[in-house]
């Protein structure tokens, strides 16, 4: 099996930077004018708008440094070879998705969003390399979809259908090798 790479995509990225710095901004100015967003309508108080605020520059702050860093990343965001899947392109990193743990390849949809879904033999084997918030987060996957693993192409050369694609094709190949 010949080894594939799929690198990131420095446009995807940069507009998903761009986003991700747009609402931490907006986020911030929750924080320190909450009175410009109280509503006649829904009449929140200030309390609950600088928590919204705080969330928001904490998730987003996050996620901007995690897209900046990814800009200068020399590893690939995806490669599939002979032994299974290595996925760097989200904060779900698990090193190697071996194929023999793999039982079936899924799409999820998600809020406009397609993630492809591994599923293997011992979730919770895999569950166990997260660690604290991850590792919550992640088991509410499991418990909803069966698999700790999903993958997206956001960030990656490909779109999801390629991926999707590709990671069949792989897992179908390893699949009549090893029989």
């Amino acid at each position: 099996m010949q080894e594939i790479i799929i690198k990131f995509s420095k446009k995807k990225l940069f507009v998903m930077l761009f986003v991700s710095i747009f609402f931490t901004y907006y986020s911030t100015i929750h924080v320190s004018n909450p009175e410009r967003f109280i509503s006649l309508r829904r009449n929140p108080n200030e309390n609950t708008i600088i928590f919204m605020g705080c969330l928001g520059v904490c998730v987003f702050g996050i996620s901007s440094i995690s897209i900046f860093l990814k800009l200068f990343n020399k590893k690939p965001g995806l490669v599939i070879n002979s032994d299974g899947i290595i996925f760097h392109a989200s904060a779900n990193t698990l090193g190697l998705i071996k194929w023999k743990d793999v039982t079936d390849i899924k799409t999820y949809k998600f809020y406009n969003q397609n993630y492809i879904l591994i599923m293997v033999k011992n979730p919770k084997e895999y569950l166990n390399k997260f660690k604290h918030v991850k590792k919550f987060l992640y088991k509410r996957n499991l418990n909803n979809n069966g698999t700790p693993i999903f993958l997206s192409s956001a960030g990656l050369q490909c779109n999801s259908k390629e991926m999707e694609k590709l990671l069949k094709e792989e897992f179908n190949r390893y699949q009549s090798i090893s029989k």
